[in-house]
């Protein structure tokens, strides 16, 4: 399932709105119907949202996000961690395609670690 999926099955089944579902998630309406048809207008490829987005998504969801990303491991959904620099234009795509849910967390682990290590040295 791709995370645009997920949120139009949430949308429909709790009668939400994209506006309304943007609102929540504090993202903008045209954001979530760009995920929803998983299309980047800007590259003309499928959408790679970020880690930070799914985190808003998942909370308006009430859904904790390893859970949306155990689903989004089960195709090819790409998202990207930004770096620690927050103007950076440095974005790190990665697959999660075949990864369990604890390398997903060892993943994100050492994200935290690497970002934690730069802000204190």
């Amino acid at each position: 399932m791709y995370l645009g999926e997920l949120i139009k099955k949430y949308r429909t089944e709790n009668k939400i709105s994209q506006r309304d579902f943007a609102k929540l998630c504090d993202l903008s309406h045209t954001y979530i119907s760009a995920l929803e048809k998983n299309f980047d207008s800007r590259t003309g490829k499928p959408i790679a949202p970020t880690l930070d987005c799914i985190k808003s998504i998942a909370k308006a969801m009430n859904m904790p996000i390893g859970t949306i990303l155990h689903l989004l491991e089960e195709n090819t959904q790409e998202f990207i961690i930004r770096t620690d620099t927050p103007n950076s234009p440095e974005y790190y795509k990665i697959n999660v395609e075949g990864l369990t849910q604890e390398d997903i967390e060892e993943l994100k682990q050492f994200v935290d670690f690497i970002r934690n290590k730069k802000k204190h040295s």
